[in-house]
């Protein structure tokens, strides 16, 4: 077979004998070489590669298992792989690229493998068939455990159309296959948590966004670093954290705080602070704003350095349309609309909340504006303040204890509160502390009969992780709905009588992210 180079020589991958166009064609790797006429040699300009000339989607683009031209309807055949993920690809017109709905399995799909080994473990266990069986599996292995996250593994003697793959909540690994291992577990692990393949016939790119929590770009793709053979966890299955795996694998602020949320009466638009970074939304439904998370700083233009990380509280006051940041003892504004801070601050607390005791002018724990008398709440420790015009200063009579001013509160709410909302709604005010909560329907009348009560079970639907306390409270002007944070996941109201709505919890990541998930 004369003008074959040497690794063609050394044996060949496939071979195929085209009757279109009576030639030959010889495959090896990611490689082939085309005969017009043996006798001649290998026709000029050969070797070339498979991708682009045959057009070949990723998997096949680095070499085929066999191919063949079946006579009978005048198509052409490549297979890849045969045992775990046997694909094969169709081409009428070779010119034309692979036909429509190609690459299909060469036996069972991902689907109809899993049947056989997926259905029956879950009967045993006594859950339903099918993804939603696996789905109210680990869910309630998350409630038992009172875990914000949860995912199952499946290892199986049983057919699977690849020898280990994950996609939430499950991870499967096919029992005995060459090279299981607890660092293939890990790296599908990885697959759990949004991590993106790294290795080159992944055919990974540096510039896509990767599916984790932080949504951070791909960077440790082996096509955009130097050394293909680097050691990281999702590119060869080793110990190493690389340099973007952290981000991928959701290990970050957002994950763990969010350290401030406010929605601006203004533009209408929602922000979540965490750590050095912010998100934005218009449509929270429809995920974060394009061009987001961003640093605080210089995109809130103007904040000293110890504004530019982890703030401690934010207020909307809709009398001025002002936006407020607190840190320590010191404050910003933002004038309505604006994202640089107002020409004069940083101010201290201190003189300018006319009236505060000087621990108030410390710091702030919490802070919100009611509806029903247009006032400001400032709570420090086991007081708080009211301000019916800031300007004015504090009203008079305060600062208050929140003991015998707010009736019925039992002791560790006059201590101090974890958290308040007041649902406009209702019109009713909530304050949390610990794993309970109180509500007012008129502060003059107390707390309402009934109350306090343990959160688990008075608001219905809300997971066991919510029950011991939850992170943040959000009411949104613009759809009336209550939201509840805990970790890494929410539930909303519709109507608190009604319970949780239908579909919650749901995870903050990807309904209200992605964050630099």
């Amino acid at each position: 077979m004369p003008g074959l180079p040497a690794s063609f020589e050394a044996g060949l991958d496939a071979a195929l004998m085209r009757k279109d166009n009576h030639k030959i064609y010889f495959f090896k790797g990611d490689q082939y070489v085309r005969y017009s006429n043996v006798s001649d040699g290998v026709d000029p300009g050969y070797p070339t590669t498979l991708s682009p000339n045959w057009d070949l989607d990723s998997g096949f683009e680095d070499g085929i298992d066999a191919a063949v031209y079946r006579g009978d309807n005048q198509k052409i055949y490549f297979f890849k792989n045969g045992r775990f993920n046997g694909r094969y690809v169709r081409f009428t017109d070779v010119d034309a690229g692979v036909d429509a709905d190609y690459p299909k399995p060469i036996g069972l799909s991902t689907s109809e493998a899993e049947l056989l080994w997926r259905d029956p473990a879950m009967a045993k266990l006594g859950y339903p068939a099918g993804d939603a069986g696996v789905q109210q599996y680990v869910e309630d292995i998350r409630t038992k455990l009172k875990t914000d996250w949860t995912y199952t593994a499946f290892i199986t003697r049983h057919p699977v159309t690849w020898f280990a793959y994950a996609g939430r909540p499950k991870v499967v690994m096919h029992f005995g296959t060459n090279g299981i291992s607890d660092m293939v577990y890990a790296h599908e692990t990885g697959h759990i948590f949004g991590a993106p393949d790294e290795y080159a016939a992944s055919n990974c790119s540096c510039a896509s966004e990767a599916g984790g929590f932080f949504r951070s770009p791909n960077k440790n793709c082996a096509n955009c670093t130097p050394d293909e053979n680097a050691l990281c966890v999702m590119r060869s299955n080793s110990k190493a954290i690389c340099a973007y795996t952290p981000k991928h694998f959701g290990w970050g602020p957002f994950l763990t705080k969010v350290d401030a949320a406010v929605w601006r009466g203004d533009n209408a638009r929602a922000y979540l602070f965490s750590g050095d970074e912010y998100i934005r939304y218009t449509d929270i439904a429809n995920g974060r704003d394009d061009g987001y998370p961003r640093k605080i700083s210089p995109n809130w233009s103007g904040l000293p350095s110890s504004f530019r990380t982890s703030i401690d509280a934010a207020l909307f006051r809709e009398d001025n349309n002002a936006l407020y940041f607190f840190k320590g003892n010191q404050y910003v504004r933002f004038s309505a609309g604006s994202t640089a801070v107002d020409s004069g601050y940083p101010k201290p607390i201190a003189g300018n909340w006319p009236g505060l005791p000087a621990s108030f002018e410390a710091g702030i724990d919490a802070a919100f504006w009611r509806e029903s008398n247009g006032a400001v709440y400032l709570f420090k420790g086991n007081q708080y303040v009211r301000f019916t015009k800031v300007s004015d200063g504090v009203d008079a009579g305060y600062p208050n204890p929140i003991a015998g001013n707010w009736p019925g509160l039992p002791a560790s709410f006059e201590a101090g509160i974890d958290a308040a909302l007041m649902r406009k709604d209702n019109h009713k005010i909530y304050f949390f502390k610990g794993t309970r909560y109180v509500r007012f329907s008129n502060v003059s009348d107390g707390v309402d009969a009934g109350y306090p009560n343990p959160i688990a079970g008075n608001w219905p639907g809300r997971p066991a992780s919510f029950e011991a306390g939850i992170d943040a409270a959000l009411m949104r002007k613009d759809n009336h709905k209550i939201y509840f944070f805990k970790g890494t996941r929410y539930v909303r109201f519709s109507n608190v009588s009604d319970g949780v709505d239908a579909g919650y919890p749901a995870w903050v990541d990807g309904n209200w992210m992605p964050f630099p998930r």
